[in-house]
């Protein structure tokens, strides 16, 4: 009996050591932890409150993009399964509003997502260097996005611009409610976008990969409703072929990838 009790000793202390372990992790103020991650340069956490677990950030920065009231929840369910998984909630009225959970378990995976923004608020974050203000709102719905730092591997989601406006130096251009169907092709993130408006009907594939490299083929049909002076505009684009349409091919790399 002495002798089981002497074996079972290390196990106690080895159970105790766990158990004492998940107690800090589970209440130790996130406040105290995140700051001191090895975070982006210039990234900046706020008005943090919650624990690890569960928990807020009231303020995040980085250089020029400014979000507010970013709140998480583990999942314990998925931990047992060795994905670990959070689900996070951004609740930013002036920026945007989205949620979903993001999983890791050698490759990134994201579900059911949705975002809500406006097209200003892209435009700011984008910093075009073209004299255009865009307007309108856009709905982002991802149901399934599964990568890795080299490839896309599965998307499955949709891309809404609703009363999508353009007003450029040349007149204002409406563009209806653009659709973007989002997939995987190639291992590279492929969005098919189908827009018509009575001022224009256009049709674009866009093709980006991990490395930054892109190609986009699109055709664009000037419509009756299209005022002259943005209709010679489009001319830079390309002439228009003996069916009225305007195409499109670019290929090039995002330096900053």
């Amino acid at each position: 009996m002495i002798k089981n009790l002497l074996l079972r000793r290390p196990l106690l202390l080895l159970l105790f050591c766990v158990s004492y372990l998940l107690f800090l992790l589970a209440f130790i103020p996130a406040a105290q932890i995140l700051p001191r991650l090895p975070l982006p340069a210039g990234l900046q956490l706020q008005n943090i409150s919650g624990t690890l677990w569960q928990g807020r950030i009231g303020d995040i920065s980085w250089q020029k993009y400014r979000l507010h009231n970013l709140q998480w929840e583990v999942m314990f369910s998925r931990l047992w399964l060795v994905m670990p998984t959070i689900k996070l909630s951004l609740q930013d009225p002036e920026t945007a509003i989205a949620n979903g959970t993001i999983s890791w378990r050698g490759d990134w995976s994201l579900n059911n997502w949705q975002v809500k923004t406006s097209a200003k608020t892209i435009q700011h974050w984008l910093s075009l260097p073209l004299p255009i203000d865009a307007n309108g709102k856009l709905t982002l719905n991802i149901e399934q996005l599964t990568f890795n730092s080299l490839k896309c591997q599965t998307l499955t989601g949709q891309l809404n611009w609703q009363q999508a406006l353009l007003q450029t130096p040349a007149g204002e251009l409406e563009l209806g409610n653009p659709v973007a169907a989002l997939s995987c092709r190639n291992t590279a993130f492929e969005a098919n976008i189908q827009q018509d408006s009575t001022s224009l009907h256009s049709e674009a594939a866009l093709q980006l990969n991990m490395q930054g490299q892109y190609k986009l083929q699109a055709s664009l049909q000037p419509k009756p409703a299209l005022p002259d002076t943005l209709r010679s505009s489009l001319g830079w684009l390309g002439p228009v072929d003996n069916q009225g349409v305007i195409r499109t091919r670019y290929e090039g790399s995002f330096s900053s990838f």
